[in-house]
Parts: structure tokens; C-alpha cells; sequence
């Protein structure tokens, strides 16, 4: 593993839509199920952020001072409570919703 990101077709096409909702553009909007969202811990919620920025278990448990174990697991946690099947689609339900910002370190 190079470190890289490796997105699916579709959760490209999401993250378009995505980026059209942020900017105003109305007319692609796709409505999505919120559910899980405000149930997100404070942690949970840190760490999705870092999940967003596109870091690996490894890099959230160093940025959070906690083990790559427990970084896992809070991702597990996420991925359940977001009704997702894998970490980008995570983050980008997160970005669709307006919950993390996809440029929260500072990148336009």
C-alpha cells in the first residue's frame, strides 16, 4: 500500500454533486438520509475529520495521541452510525451534509 486513495466511480460522481451543493448549485442536489449524524461523539466526530482529509488509522491515531487500534475502532463506529459501507463513502456523506468542511486544513 502506497499510502494512496483509491475512490470508487461513483462516490466521485457523489463528491461532484457534493462540491455543486457547496458552490449553490441546486439543481443536482440529491437528498440523503442524516440519520446517525447528530449522534457522532465529539471524538467520533475529530476523527471523522481527519477521515475526510483522507488519513489512514495510523495517521488519526497519531494526530489524536491514541492507538492505531483505537483509531479503528472509532472508524468502525463512524462507518455504523452513518449507515456506510467504507471510510470515503463516510467522508463524503460528511462533506454532502455540510458536517466536516473538505477543506477543514486550510486547502481551497
Amino acid at each position: 500500500n502506497s499510502g494512496g486513495i483509491l475512490i470508487k466511480t461513483n462516490l466521485l460522481h457523489e463528491a461532484k454533486f457534493s462540491l455543486a451543493d457547496m458552490t449553490g448549485d441546486q439543481s443536482k442536489r440529491k437528498r440523503i438520509d442524516t440519520a446517525g449524524l447528530n449522534s457522532l461523539t465529539a471524538r467520533e466526530h475529530e476523527v471523522l475529520e481527519l477521515i475526510v482529509r483522507g488519513q489512514s488509522n495510523r495517521e488519526i491515531g497519531r494526530a489524536l495521541c491514541i492507538s492505531e487500534n483505537t483509531a479503528k475502532k472509532h472508524v468502525q463506529t463512524i462507518l455504523s452510525k452513518l449507515d456506510v459501507s467504507d471510510r470515503t463513502e463516510a467522508a463524503v456523506k460528511a462533506v454532502r451534509v455540510g458536517l466536516v468542511s473538505p477543506f477543514s486544513n486550510g486547502e481551497v
